[in-house]
């Protein structure tokens, strides 16, 4: 039997990297901001523009800016982008002419990263939403997966714009969206193929209120949701702001509303909420535009914590690294490594094990452990292949004891 011995490194305590407000460098350039993620030690922020706009970061402050479009973008464009989304940038003098696909969000599911976005034309309801997905963001390899909701261009329509990708502590997974018109609607999404599996239901607004960019997440016993006010793209005349209700249900009712970012200074009319869980902290990414550059847009981001029950953002704060315990393991015998954890880090619906040309002809038993070591998960699988691990993890490192026939592997995952 193979000996492995768990060698405790290092304890990480808190690195401050800024003293005060963070700034932003590098391609500062964002519109309607996806939800910032994250593959590896790479940070991707995506936004509109022609082919959807993509920029990486090692450490949230410094962006790069690729030219790996998710679509190609130039004079042709009509000829990269899948066929069924050409209606939906209009005709006439409110054409969408440059192709310019609106408001993407990314969510990992399934090994995969499925990133949604918007076709449209200015003032439009007759609109479209569709999904691509890669195994990769670092490298990336996009399928389209179709559409995923349209509306028919009526002034009561649900307006098929501003995706907003939520996955419940159950694992089911929920997209919000919507702009002025008829409201915010939400569905229900499949994992695997990125589609919606329910009816639209309706949760907020309508009857042309400047209501947009809905952003859904969950903390204690209360759902959030998040929306935009006011005008966006006028630059440093915007009037753009962000509210949020709250709801002890997925679809609402959605109620006592508050205003939790607006102009200040220099940052004017923010919009665009995401929120990134990293090392036990709560970030969240905006848009705003800047009065010192003539309304230029950029990307911002601020930290979120809850008070009395509601966020409360701020632009004043230290920059976190990690934090808790690093382990090594070490075996007396070297060895290929058959079983891989993803996504690593994970969230805290869970995580995969996946074991490529791994041999289990015998069942495996799964064991995991919390940070201060007490089990909380025990499970034997008769010869599995894939294994999905669901159990609302809190955040921390937590080991994995796998053990099959006469072999005990162990892993480590950090949820955020």
């Amino acid at each position: 039997m193979k000996m492995i011995r768990i060698v405790l490194a290092a304890v990480l305590l808190p690195v401050i990297k800024n003293a005060t407000a963070i700034e932003i460098t590098g391609s500062v350039f964002s519109h309607d901001p996806a939800t910032i993620t994250r593959e590896g030690d790479t940070y991707w922020h995506f936004y509109t523009a022609p082919g959807i706009g993509a920029a990486y970061s090692s450490n949230l402050t410094s962006w790069i800016s690729t030219s790996n479009h998710i679509f190609t973008p130039g004079t042709d464009w009509k000829s990269h982008y899948p066929a069924w989304t050409l209606p939906y940038f209009g005709s006439g003098t409110s054409a969408n002419t440059d192709g310019n696909l609106w408001a993407p969000d990314v969510i990992f599911m399934n090994g995969a990263y499925y990133l949604y976005y918007s076709c449209s034309s200015f003032g439009s309801s007759y609109s479209a939403i569709g999904v691509v997905k890669s195994s990769s963001l670092n490298s990336p390899v996009w399928v389209d997966m179709g559409m995923v909701v349209s509306s028919d261009g009526s002034s009561t329509a649900i307006n098929a714009i501003d995706p907003g990708l939520f996955r419940d502590n159950d694992g089911k997974i929920y997209m919000v969206y919507g702009s002025w018109f008829g409201g915010i609607g939400i569905v229900e999404i499949d994992s695997i193929t990125g589609l919606a599996v329910s009816s639209v239901t309706h949760l907020y607004g309508g009857s042309h209120q400047s209501i947009e960019a809905p952003y859904l997440f969950k903390e204690g016993d209360y759902y959030y949701l998040v929306v935009n006010r006011g005008n966006c793209c006028q630059g440093v005349n915007s009037t753009y702001y962000i509210t949020v209700g709250r709801s002890a249900n997925v679809t609402g009712p959605y109620e006592g509303w508050q205003t939790i970012l607006q102009t200040e200074g220099r940052y004017i009319g923010p919009g665009h909420f995401g929120l990134l869980r990293k090392n036990g902290f709560n970030y969240v990414s905006i848009h705003y535009y800047d009065k010192n550059a003539n309304g230029y847009p950029k990307l911002d981001i601020l930290k979120m914590t809850m008070e009395d029950g509601w966020p409360v953002l701020t632009r004043n704060f230290d920059l976190l690294e990690s934090t808790g315990i690093e382990f090594e393991i070490k075996a007396d015998e070297t060895t290929n490594d058959p079983i891989v954890v993803y996504p690593n880090p994970a969230d805290e619906v869970g995580f995969m094990l996946e074991f490529p040309g791994f041999k289990n002809n015998e069942p495996v038993s799964v064991r995991i452990f919390n940070p201060v070591g007490k089990l909380i998960y025990t499970r034997e699988f008769d010869k599995p292949k894939i294994i999905q691990i669901n159990n609302n993890f809190d955040k921390g490192v937590y080991m994995i004891h796998i053990r099959t026939g006469h072999e005990t592997f162990i892993r480590k995952v950090f949820i955020q």
